[in-house]
C-alpha cells in the first residue's frame, strides 16, 4: 500500500516502525512470515492519510519556524537602525544647543559693544557741546575737527567733506528701515548735527 502511494521502501519500512510504535497496526508471527493486521478502528488508507497529514504539520512548522526567524532577523535589523538614528539625532541635538549658546554669547558681547560705543559717542557729544563757549568759537571748531576725526577713526589730513561723507554712511547703516538700531541711529544723526554746527560756526 505505502509503496503504490509513492513513498520509497526506506521510508516505508520507518512508517511502519513508527506505526508499531503507536500501537495502529499489529504483527501476528506465522512460520517466520509477519503479517501486519490493523486494528478495527483504523484502514489503510486512514492511516496512511494520518501520515500525510503529520507529514505536512512538520513541514508547515519548519516553514513556519523559517518565517519567524526572518521576520525576527527584520525586527532586529529595525531596532538597530532606530538605535543608531536615535544616537544621531542626540549628538545633533547636543551640536545645535552648543551653537545656540554660542551665538547667544556672541550676541551678548554685540550687545554690550554696542552699549559701550553708545555710551562713549553720547560722553563725547556731551563733552563738545558743553566744554566750550560761544565766546572761544574758533578755538571749539578747530578742537571738535579733530575729536571728529578721532572718533570717526579717520586720518588728521581729512577734509570735512570727507568726515560728513563719512558721516552719512554711517546714518545709512545705523537707519532702523535699513534693519539698524534706532537708538545708535539717533545717536550719530545728534553727533553730525553737532558737527555740521560747528562747522557753520
Amino acid at each position: 500500500m505505502l509503496r503504490e502511494s509513492g513513498i520509497t521502501e526506506a521510508e516505508s519500512i520507518q512508517i511502519v516502525r513508527q506505526w508499531l510504535r503507536e500501537g495502529k497496526i499489529k504483527y501476528e508471527g506465522g512460520k517466520g512470515v509477519k503479517k501486519a493486521k490493523y486494528p478495527i478502528s483504523h484502514t489503510a488508507l486512514e492511516l496512511l492519510d494520518e501520515y500525510r497529514m503529520e507529514q505536512n504539520k512538520t513541514e508547515i512548522i519548519k516553514q513556519l519556524k523559517i518565517e519567524i526567524k526572518l521576520k525576527d532577523d527584520q525586527i532586529k535589523g529595525i531596532e538597530e537602525l532606530h538605535k543608531n538614528t536615535t544616537e544621531i539625532l542626540i549628538q545633533q541635538r547636543e551640536e545645535l544647543n552648543k551653537e545656540i549658546a554660542i551665538l547667544k554669547k556672541e550676541n551678548t558681547y554685540l550687545h554690550d559693544d554696542r552699549n559701550r560705543l553708545s555710551k562713549e559717542n553720547v560722553e563725547l557729544r556731551n563733552k563738545l557741546n558743553g566744554k566750550f563757549s560761544k565766546e572761544n568759537s574758533k578755538a571749539v571748531f578747530n578742537h571738535s575737527l579733530n575729536d571728529y576725526k578721532r572718533k570717526l577713526g579717520l586720518s588728521k589730513m581729512v577734509s570735512e567733506k570727507e568726515i560728513q561723507a563719512v558721516y552719512k554712511q554711517l546714518l545709512k547703516l545705523s537707519h532702523p528701515d535699513g534693519g539698524g538700531d534706532g537708538k545708535l541711529f539717533h545717536y550719530i544723526k545728534t553727533d553730525y548735527d553737532s558737527f555740521k554746527q560747528s562747522v557753520k560756526d
